[in-house]
């Protein structure tokens, strides 16, 4: 993400490119309060390995040949002339004339529908029919920011700081290899912390969404916190019979645009209420 889009409402920034603090605040590659971890899915995977980077950013392969993913994933992939999604590090080349953007009951949603030519040879995702009560357990994934090892702590004006007091926020600067590489797919673990609201995106979209928290302590084993790079990227819901899809990530609301800080939101396409569309696309075109 080489431009950084003026702040929306509440300072929600997307979570698009490296560096690209949107309306909305987008993600990271899923920052980890346990610290840098391995990118390996866990077992049993939910669905990590079906996360398509477009772009340098988020989808998911939902089966029957489609990506699902934010739609301003999709307007920065045709800004950028970029025409491949990388799934499980093999590349499809992106069908753009079969585009499909969802609606939203008052006008159209950050989220967008798009064919790759091939077959990753995965079975149709299931997505859930309700919106995911406060406390669910989730599974966030995405192509965010890598993050630094070890936590820091920062000031209002975002200065590191050494030593706690009034107005300083910790968690984990964002960071680049040796090589230059900021991004990788990674995920992390969280729960819903509050009712569903309105998104306001980009391009006047209108997207119901729910929120989580990143919160210390770890109350779930790999709390994390979305970045730039995440947008587009999956959360999976844990059921009694396993996980279903139940959102995408789009955004969140944080004070530093290049960490994660304890008590940062992000916030989640909540696909309850788009199923029916998704399921129309899959089955009929």
């Amino acid at each position: 993400m080489a431009t950084r889009p003026a702040a929306l409402a509440r300072r929600w920034r997307l979570v698009a490119a490296a560096h690209l603090a949107l309306a909305p605040k987008v993600t990271s590659a899923v920052i980890v309060a346990a610290g840098a971890g391995d990118a390996e899915p866990p077992v049993p995977d939910p669905g990590v390995a079906r996360v398509a980077i477009v772009a340098g950013l988020s989808g998911v392969y939902l089966g029957k040949g489609w990506v699902l993913t934010a739609g301003h994933v999709l307007t920065a992939a045709r800004n950028q002339k970029k025409t491949e999604a990388l799934i499980a590090d093999r590349a499809y080349h992106l069908d753009p004339g079969s585009s499909i953007r969802l609606e939203s009951s008052d006008g159209k949603a950050d989220l967008a529908l798009v064919r790759i030519e091939g077959d990753p040879g995965l079975p149709p995702l299931a997505i859930t029919t309700r919106t995911p009560p406060i406390g669910a357990r989730l599974v966030l994934a995405g192509n965010g920011p890598l993050q630094e090892s070890r936590r820091g702590c920062w000031d209002a004006v975002g200065k590191p700081v050494a030593e706690m007091r009034p107005g300083v926020r910790c968690g984990f600067a964002w960071r680049k290899t040796p090589e230059g590489k900021t991004n990788g797919v990674q995920w992390g673990t969280n729960q819903v912390a509050g009712s569903p609201s309105i998104f306001p995106g980009p391009e006047k979209t209108r997207t119901r969404v729910f929120p989580t928290s990143f919160r210390d302590g770890l109350p779930t084993p790999r709390e994390a916190q979305a970045g730039v790079g995440d947008s587009g990227g999956p959360v999976f819901v844990e059921t009694g019979a396993g996980y279903e899809l139940a959102g995408i990530l789009l955004g969140v609301s944080a004070r530093s645009s290049g960490a994660a800080l304890f008590g940062d939101r992000t916030y989640a396409a909540d696909l309850s209420a788009y199923r029916e569309q998704i399921e129309d696309v899959l089955e009929h075109r």
